[in-house]
This record gives structure tokens, sequence and C-alpha cells, in this order.
């Protein structure tokens, strides 16, 4: 499997990810509702990573990595 397609089903599982978040919110399960969101965003950037040939981190936060490597990103994913 290669970079990109890991990256690509790292963000589609992402986005599957986020039924469970909305059933949750529906739900007023506040603590679910973090935990499984925080899920979905940690995914999601460590696709982005290594959509843009970026190895993730070994840990949830990723925002070392990302501030180290922002100059492969698009002008309008990097943080401000």
């Amino acid at each position: 499997m290669t970079a990109s397609s890991m990256g690509r089903r790292y963000i589609e599982e992402a986005k599957g990810r986020l039924e469970p978040v909305r059933l949750a919110w529906d739900r007023e399960l506040c603590a679910t509702v973090v935990r499984e969101a925080q899920e979905c965003v940690e995914l999601f950037l460590k696709g982005a990573l290594r959509l843009a040939a970026v190895e993730p981190a070994r840990s949830h936060d990723v925002a070392e990595v990302l501030r180290r490597t922002s100059g492969r990103f698009p002008e309008w994913f990097r943080a401000e």
C-alpha cells in the first residue's frame, strides 16, 4: 500500500467516524462526542500528512510534525 492510498484510507476512516459523533451529539453524550471527534481529527490529519509524503507521528499529537512540515501543504491548510 502506498503512502498516498494509505492517506486516503485514513481520511475515509475519519469521515466514517462522523456518524457516531452525530449520534452521540443527538443523545447529548458529551464525553463521547469529544472522544470520537478527536479521533476523526487525528485520523484526518494523519491522512493529510501521508498524502503530503510525511510519516505521521506514532502518537496522538501530530501538532509538531504538522508545524515542521507545513510548507508541504497548500496555504489554506496552514495554521496562522
